[in-house]
């Protein structure tokens, strides 16, 4: 799992600073594709899902690299927006490059980076990357089952557009959190001081999210196994909530203490 975290900062006065930093992480794989779509939903939940009554956004970011002989001098991306997707919502997100973007008839969006030299992989490697990224929120109400299915093509120069992969997402209502029965998942310790570990004896753990008893998100661990342990020793003590997904569809809660 690679993790990124971003922070803005400035010496104006602000009424909201819940939207001053972030923090984003993707799941390294094996061998891929350098021209690439990527989705990620807010909850952080799944690659796959988007569940309609716990995410908000869905992050979406595009990869390119140049594999050509030469450098290119411009790159232009273009990705026409599906129609689940709402574009008075669409928010410009982080770029390797400079660039500007346009929205064009039919819901194309167009970010061109003009005059980029973008160098050729056999040349270098690591400069040949680029990528640009923005988040977008579906057109409600979305019903289960819905497919958000979106992708971009990549120019480079006056060459025939690369076209990514497409990026999908399923709609899915997310299961009312319940509370823990200790037949299905063991908390031990608690009370605790630095690892805390949850066992499922019938069905595999998806994920783990440790929220304070102000309902601030702690933690958020993914995993793919019946038993998930946590570091928790950074915590302050108090009360905290652990929030535990299972395969088998539950959301499932409880409380420990940190000592």
């Amino acid at each position: 799992m690679l993790t990124s975290s971003m922070s803005a900062s400035n010496t104006l006065a602000e009424s909201t600073m819940g939207n001053n930093s972030a923090t984003f992480s993707t799941t390294v794989i094996g061998s891929y594709d350098p021209n690439e779509k990527v989705a990620a939903t807010s909850s952080g939940w799944s690659n796959a899902l988007y569940y309609i009554d716990q995410d908000e956004w869905i992050d979406y970011t595009i990869r390119f690299q140049n594999t050509g002989t030469a450098s290119a001098i411009d790159v232009v991306v273009t990705d026409t927006l599906t129609s689940e997707l709402d574009m008075a919502t669409f928010v410009q997100g982080a770029s390797t490059h400079p660039f500007e973007v346009s929205f064009k008839p039919g819901r194309v969006v167009e970010w061109r980076f003009a005059n980029i030299l973008l160098p050729d992989s056999n040349i270098n490697e690591v400069a040949s990357h680029g990528l640009v990224g923005f988040r977008i929120k579906p057109i409600q109400p979305l019903l289960p089952g819905t497919l958000i299915n979106n992708n971009a093509d990549i120019f480079f120069d006056f060459n025939p557009p690369i076209r990514t992969n497409d990026a999908v997402l399923t709609a899915e209502l997310g299961t009312a959190v319940s509370e823990l029965v200790p037949e299905q998942v063991l908390m031990l310790p608690n009370p605790v001081s630095d690892h805390i570990t949850l066992t499922s004896n019938n069905t595999t753990i998806l994920g783990v999210r440790v929220f304070s008893a102000d309902g601030r998100l702690m933690r958020s661990e993914r995993s793919n196994a019946n038993r998930c342990t946590l570091d928790v020793a950074d915590l302050t003590p108090g009360i905290y909530v652990a929030q535990v997904r299972l395969a088998s569809g539950g959301v499932v809660q409880q409380r420990f203490i940190k000592n």
